[in-house]
């Protein structure tokens, strides 16, 4: 099987992983991008802490982003060193993350 070459000379993504159910911001980070309608609500949350302070933040939903939930579990660690890189948390190690269906109110700020 032959594979179509772009500019940089490396083969594209297959067509079967493009369908990852991103807007072009997370297209982006992750390479994957799909214009398919969210139909589900998804909210990626990142648990971070510094030292012993733990806390719950709110990186993307499909609202903002356009992320499905396989796109989520998928890609959500190339986003989320993304975030970290450029917002206030990035001093914060990453204990964990998790995808939610539906809106998600962080732990405290409820």
């Amino acid at each position: 099987m032959k594979l179509a070459r772009f500019d940089g000379g490396r083969p594209e993504k297959s067509p079967a992983r493009t369908n990852a159910g991103m807007n072009s911001a997370w297209a982006g980070l992750t390479g994957y991008f799909s214009p398919t309608k969210v139909k589900m609500l998804v909210t990626l949350v990142a648990i971070l802490c510094n030292s012993q302070l733990c806390l719950e933040k709110v990186v993307t939903n499909s609202e903002q982003s356009g992320i499905t939930m396989t796109a989520c579990q998928v890609n959500a660690q190339i986003g989320i060193a993304e975030w970290l890189a450029n917002g206030p948390y990035h001093e914060w190690r990453l204990k964990s993350y998790k995808c939610v269906m539906g809106r998600y109110i962080p732990k405290g700020e409820a």
